[in-house]
């Protein structure tokens, strides 16, 4: 043990650290996708789902028997390295994938992207943009946007997890905050409040609502000084929307595709003529 360091810090030195990769999927979340593959995509009746992916594990030493099919939250970091080895060995998968980049599976014949870009919460914490990638419906579609699904792990997300909402609050005027200054001050606000016009409290109303970090009591003329502050500063606010949105369009960049391009397009076209 090093100097001055404690048994926990040295026991903690030993043990396997987890990786962006290991994003645990929550019991809830995986068995609805389950159910999702076995409703449309496929029966799963009779087949075997497995799950080689986990700390430790090597997916391409599992046994995958015929009838076999993996349903799995993947390491994203060599996630088309593996759809190309299920695709290769003729696995049938139902894949997590990362939201972004699960477009890297369109190279892949047989390959279907199922894009949900639904935020999961997985069980060490990490919030990750999710769709999924499978080779269960045939390669008919190179990419499927599923709203449904996406509602369906929103709401499964939401259900018997705490309020962890605020109660906002609405001060009287009368009172201000140094969080209500901070927020005049951001946009540019100047206020003077003299010492004469307010005083110190902690405790304010009938309840005695305890004051986060102190504020002020205000005299008519302040609190009308107060609100006129306000005003200015949701109108700056504004402004400063409008000239930000106006800055985004002036360096939206605009791609124009190819004579090369245009010609394939109009392939497509006559294949559906």
């Amino acid at each position: 043990m090093a100097k001055k360091e404690t048994y926990e810090e040295f026991v903690d030195k030993f043990k396997p650290k987890k990786t962006t990769d290991d994003c645990y999927t929550p019991p809830e979340v995986y068995d609805l996708i389950v159910d999702h593959v076995n409703r449309h995509v496929m029966p799963l009746e009779g087949h075997r789902v497995l799950r080689p992916f986990y700390p430790g594990g090597d997916y391409e030493r599992a046994e995958y028997l015929p009838g076999d099919v993996v349903i799995d939250n993947p390491p994203f970091s060599i996630f088309i390295k593996i759809v190309r080895f299920y695709q290769r060995r003729g696995v049938p998968f139902f894949l997590f994938a990362p939201a972004l980049t699960c477009g890297s599976c369109f190279s892949v014949p047989g390959v279907t992207a199922i894009c949900t870009h639904v935020s999961v919460i997985y069980e060490n914490g990490a919030k990750v943009n999710t769709s999924f990638v499978t080779n269960m419906m045939g390669g008919t579609h190179k990419m499927i946007v599923d709203g449904p699904l996406c509602r369906k792990l929103e709401e499964l997300q939401k259900k018997d997890k705490p309020d962890k909402r605020k109660a906002s609050l609405s001060y009287d005027p009368h009172l201000i905050t140094p969080a209500i200054a901070g927020k005049l001050a951001k946009r540019g606000i100047y206020l003077e409040l003299s010492s004469d016009q307010c005083i110190p409290v902690g405790h304010v109303g009938e309840c005695q609502y305890k004051v986060f970090g102190s504020g002020l009591l205000l005299s008519d003329r302040l609190a009308t000084e107060r609100m006129a502050a306000e005003r200015m500063a949701a109108e700056r606010m504004a402004a400063e929307r409008l000239a930000d949105e106006r800055q985004a369009t002036r360096e939206r960049i605009s791609i124009t595709l190819s004579a090369e391009e245009l010609s394939i397009i109009a392939k497509l076209n006559e294949t559906n003529e």
